[in-house]
């Protein structure tokens, strides 16, 4: 299996369906046909993007992958995210009732966005298959391949992480968050609630940022201390609200977890301690 194809792959998927797409059109695409349509095509956009670099890249190398296997590669990707992402809507809107359907979605968000992440990685290790019987690599420098170990990993560390938290842990939030997120989200978020999720996803961010590169120059002692003066900012609300100090300890562990795992899987090679 072509680890390069591998690493390309990962970054098409994380850019059309986390980074090309909206929450706006995520709520879309759940209730109207047009929005799977819209969503299909921007991550035809991603997957199209990195197999234009991986086209670009052989003519630079001498060894000319031919532009057909390119495009091939790009569209079966794309057709089978959009075929998983058509049954979906079908199954929730045609298929199940209104009420059984939105019962569904609210109390399995987690598993099944967990199921429709799982059923769009394995197409991409269907792809690799393909590639590797057919006898297609993708060969690369070690330069460009730390790159594009980098980028994935970068690229997870953001977005995704965050997508991810929400979809699989919102339900720990403590009950009265909660029941706010719901009336704000039904009725439309004022300027002050988007300037607090802005700053909190900030700082989600970098913390993760820092944790990571931290990592990579193996400073481990230092990592306590980003978590030290993350929680002096909140001291008083994790001292007063027991429900909302375990649901920060619960993002706070999920979040260095998340980074700990994405530096061993796609950094650790290339760490520069």
């Amino acid at each position: 299996m072509n680890y390069n194809i591998l690493l390309i792959s990962i970054i098409g998927h994380i850019l059309g369906d986390f980074y090309f797409q909206t929450q706006k059109l995520a709520d879309e695409k759940k209730k109207k046909i047009d929005g799977v349509f819209k969503h299909g095509g921007l991550y035809m956009v991603g997957i199209g993007l990195v197999g234009f670099f991986m086209w670009i890249y052989s003519r630079v190398a001498n060894y000319y992958l031919q532009l057909r296997i390119v495009v091939y590669f790009a569209l079966v990707l794309a057709v089978l995210h959009f075929l998983i992402d058509l049954f979906k809507f079908y199954v929730f809107r045609r298929i199940l009732k209104e009420d059984v359907a939105e019962r569904i979605e609210r109390n399995q968000k987690a598993a099944i966005y967990i199921v429709d992440q799982s059923l769009h990685i394995a197409t991409i290790f269907l792809i690799l298959l393909l590639t590797k019987k057919f006898g297609y690599e993708f060969e690369v420098s070690d330069t460009i391949k730390t790159f594009l170990q980098l980028s994935v990993a970068i690229l997870l560390l953001f977005k995704p992480t965050n997508i991810t938290f929400k979809a699989v842990l919102q339900e720990y939030k403590p009950n009265e968050d909660r029941a706010q997120a719901d009336i704000q989200q039904e009725n439309g978020d004022n300027q002050e609630v988007v300037e607090e999720r802005r700053t909190g996803k900030i700082i989600g961010n970098l913390e993760r940022l820092l944790v990571f590169l931290l990592l990579m120059v193996n400073q481990y002692s230092a990592i306590g201390f980003i978590f030290a003066a993350k929680s002096i900012t909140r001291y008083s609300k994790i001292v007063n609200e027991k429900e909302f100090a375990e649901y920060y300890l619960l993002g706070t562990l999920y979040s260095i977890t998340a980074t700990i795992l994405i530096y061993l899987v796609f950094a650790k090679g290339v760490s520069v301690g």
